[in-house]
């Protein structure tokens, strides 16, 4: 079972990566079944501490700055979106041979 402990690990680890812990987060990084109170009671008491970051928890690959900086967010969604349509279409096409 999770500890407090463990769970204000996870929470710096995200603080850490410059993400917002939250509840939910935290619940969905956590390892085993623990009761959301145990996780809302740990997340009242957890101070963020730079130095502390979970040593068991496997690291993120991080983007290299030339990486974060080839594309914009708009750029992004775009690039999303185009492989959404192509999706939607190959589902479409699909959908129609399965008719015949």
């Amino acid at each position: 079972m999770t500890s407090i402990n463990d769970i204000h690990q996870i929470a710096n680890k995200l603080k850490n990566e410059g993400k917002q812990p939250t509840t939910a987060l935290v619940k969905s990084r956590v390892t085993g079944n623990v009761p959301l109170p145990t996780i809302i009671q740990a997340m009242k008491s957890w101070q963020h501490e730079p130095d502390n970051i979970a040593t068991n928890a496997p690291v993120a690959e991080k983007q290299t700055v030339e990486e974060a900086s080839t594309g914009s967010d708009s750029d992004i969604l775009s690039q999303i979106l185009n492989r959404l349509t192509a999706i939607e279409d190959r589902i479409s096409r699909m959908e129609a041979q399965l008719k015949k």
